[in-house]
């Protein structure tokens, strides 16, 4: 019981650095130079915080499932796939673009961060709406 309650906790504590990530791609459509490098040095540390929650989002997801091949939790876990492997594309690209390493890194890191805000959100979708588990099922 103890379990499951603190599992719960942390998933959702986990959830808010996705949540955090979502308006990455507007602010760096709209960043300036001085700006910008604020802005990618304060979401090096959400990022570093996304990548700890993608492991113990997994972890306490095991925990606090109770069904393994249903429809819904292969969706979550395909999505939790296809967000883990854009966090790291999103962040290599930031790190890029701040050391200046590459010159297309800009494009590169706006188009990852856009396609991570995308696949979070709809994974808050499946989580959070009751009636896309009818759907998925």
């Amino acid at each position: 019981m103890w379990l499951y309650i603190i599992s719960y906790a942390l998933h959702w504590l986990m959830a808010l650095f996705f949540f955090l990530l979502l308006p990455l791609p507007f602010l760096l459509k709209g960043a300036t130079d001085v700006y910008r490098t604020w802005l990618l040095k304060t979401y090096r540390i959400i990022i570093h915080l996304a990548h700890l929650g993608v492991i113990g989002s997994l972890i306490t997801g095991l925990f606090i499932t109770e069904t393994f091949l249903s429809a819904w939790m292969i969706t979550v876990f395909i999505l939790w796939l296809a967000i883990s492997a854009f966090l790291g594309l999103t962040a290599k690209a930031l790190r890029l673009e701040h050391s200046n390493a590459v010159e297309k890194s800009q494009t590169d890191s706006f188009r990852n961060s856009l396609i991570l805000s995308l696949l979070i959100f709809t994974m808050f979708a499946v989580k959070f709406f009751p009636w896309l588990d009818g759907v998925i099922s």
